[in-house]
């Protein structure tokens, strides 16, 4: 049986409700719940790390805007069209239920609409046969294909680390392993330094380490322009090495967490309060905003979110020693 039977098998009748439905507002609610997404608004600004978990807390949520429910969109409408065995009806219909803002906003400079984000799903189908036509979803050794895998990691050390993983790939010859991050960008080219070295999908690389037998294993940026409507597709290789350094890398955050709330201060980065070409949804407030009421803690033995795999970090070293002699 091919890799494509073999998730044609496992997809007949499947609810696509987890590529179209991410909420991510109970994740962020706990101080001591960490996410590439959270680790990111951490270097960005500390003050800035509190008040989202503030604001999580409260159960506010975070308005979304056009940008993020075009790439949100995007993103799900590629994982369904994947997941369906290429059915492009599924792939528009989970783009349509990802848009969670009201069915008219756009941004029509930067070709950023509902109608836009299916022209993008529509083209991909071109781009995937053409550059990875090679490559299938993966399906894990307990059966699940390989879209939106949900993983915690138990650091140990108090905290807990949370990924969503776009697609795992499997080469349908070697067998090897690649991981797909869905993107988009408003730039004319995509630049290669925005991805290269990012820490989101080395994080992934985990996940393989745990499920299958390889250690090394390539990351492919599928990176759509929505200026020029158009996708491009970067691979990098990450090797074993890298991911020890993301372990280290992540303790490190965890650490300055606990000093920012030992101190009870987490320090502004002014230099952020302008960026992404708007301001900080904070910009004006967060210096008079001082009771933010106690902090919510994710117990040693409850998860911030449903995972499909949960794992100690003691156990990710042990098995990367034992596969490095």
């Amino acid at each position: 049986m091919s890799a494509l039977d073999k998730l044609a098998a496992h997809t007949v009748g499947v609810s696509f409700q987890e590529t179209s439905d991410k909420d991510y507002e109970k994740l962020q609610s706990y101080i001591n719940a960490t996410s590439y997404s959270m680790i990111s608004e951490l270097h960005r600004c500390p003050r800035r790390f509190q008040l989202i978990k503030a604001r999580a807390l409260r159960g506010e949520g975070q308005q979304s805007n056009v940008d993020f429910a075009y790439g949100h969109a995007v993103g799900a409408g590629i994982q369904a069209w994947l997941m369906s065995g290429y059915n492009m009806n599924a792939a528009m219909f989970n783009a349509f239920l990802a848009w969670r803002i009201p069915f008219a906003a756009e941004l029509p400079k930067k070709h950023k609409t509902i109608w836009d984000t299916w022209i993008a799903v529509q083209s991909y189908a071109a781009f995937h046969q053409e550059n990875l036509d090679e490559w299938a979803v993966w399906v894990t050794p307990d059966g699940k294909p390989a879209i939106e895998l949900s993983i915690e990691i138990d650091f140990e050390n108090g905290y807990k680390h949370y990924m969503h993983i776009d697609v795992i790939l499997q080469h349908r010859v070697t067998g090897q392993l690649a991981i797909q991050e869905n993107k988009t960008h408003g730039f004319k080219d995509v630049e290669p330094a925005i991805y290269a070295n990012s820490a989101q999908a080395l994080s992934y690389g985990i996940v393989i380490d745990m499920l299958a037998h390889d250690t090394s294993y390539e990351v492919f940026y599928v990176c759509y322009s929505a200026p020029e409507r158009k996708w491009d597709l970067l691979p990098f290789s990450k090797t074993t090495a890298m991911k020890a350094e993301w372990i280290n890398d992540c303790r490190l955050d965890h650490a300055s967490i606990s000093a920012y709330r030992k101190l009870q201060f987490f320090p502004k980065r002014g230099e952020n309060c302008y960026a992404f070409m708007r301001r900080c949804e904070f910009f004006g407030s967060c210096n008079i905003t001082s009771d933010l009421g106690a902090e919510k803690i994710l117990g040693e033995t409850e998860q911030a979110e449903r995972v499909d795999y949960s794992f100690k970090i003691s156990d990710v070293i042990r098995k990367q020693q034992e596969r490095n002699g």
